[in-house]
């Protein structure tokens, strides 16, 4: 009649603890495991009760890679060639740590306005740079957009396909406000 540890580990909450009886050399120990939720896997897991994260700039739709964000793309998800996210998501920092990013951002959606009809990456796009700045988290992408104030066109860098996309900065700026408007989204950006 054995049980699986399994049981033991669902019957306690965040930071409580279990008892435990351990042998070592030959003698019985007595301890008290602590339990903790693990953070580091959390976007590869169901997230609950947590509106998603994302950044709106010229009608580009920006958000952080995530099991919630690659359900959005349809029922059969994984069988839908979005190969590249979902090795992002899942394999990347097994395979090659060194490249890992903190949170990867994605184009998840691209709200139609003439500020950005020239852009042929519509959604489903990892975003691998922001005029030459590396992007780890959503906060590296918003920093790269709003540091910028010098240039004439936001050049936007896609993974894995190294494709190149740019946008009229003082168009996009003009016009955010309209776009969010328009589409009926209160702010610019969740954080």
């Amino acid at each position: 009649n054995r049980v699986s540890a399994a049981v033991a580990f669902h019957s306690v909450q965040h930071g409580q603890s279990i008892p435990v009886e351990v042998w070592r050399k030959g003698e019985l120990l007595k301890l008290s495991l602590p339990l903790f939720i693990y953070e580091k896997d959390r976007v590869t897991g169901n997230q609950y009760d947590v509106l998603p994260r994302y950044f709106v700039y010229g009608g580009l739709v920006f958000t952080p890679l995530s099991l919630d964000y690659m359900r959005t793309t349809g029922r059969n998800w994984s069988e839908t060639g979005a190969g590249d996210l979902t090795y992002e998501l899942f394999y990347r920092r097994f395979e090659s740590p060194e490249t890992t990013r903190t949170e990867p951002v994605v184009l998840a959606a691209t709200l139609a306005n003439p500020v950005n009809a020239n852009f042929s990456t519509q959604r489903r796009a990892l975003v691998d740079k922001i005029n030459g700045v590396r992007i780890d988290k959503l906060e590296d992408l918003i920093a790269a957009f709003e540091s910028a104030k010098q240039v004439g066109q936001h050049v936007i860098e896609f993974l894995p396909n190294d494709s190149l996309e740019a946008i009229d900065r003082v168009e996009a700026d003009r016009v955010n406000a309209e776009i969010l408007k328009t589409y009926s989204i209160v702010r610019d950006r969740r954080l």
